[in-house]
């Protein structure tokens, strides 16, 4: 389950399986070729990981570090 706010409104979701571990991943720094990796026993690993940097961006889950 990820759980994440935009503003004041709290949004929720089930992860896919494969979303889960590669989220694990990014909330510890990991960068877009750890994804990939992590993915690497899945059909298309790259593809797959683009698919999921697109939607965490559009939901607003990743920000920019400072």
């Amino acid at each position: 389950m990820l759980v994440w706010r935009r503003d004041i409104t709290v949004i929720h979701r089930t992860l896919e399986p494969d979303e889960a571990i590669t989220m694990r991943r990014v909330a510890a720094g990991a960068s877009f070729g750890d994804i990939c990796e992590a993915l690497a026993g899945t059909a298309d690993a790259a593809s797959r990981a683009v698919e999921l940097l697109l939607r965490w961006l559009d939901a607003e889950l990743l920000a920019r570090g400072g």
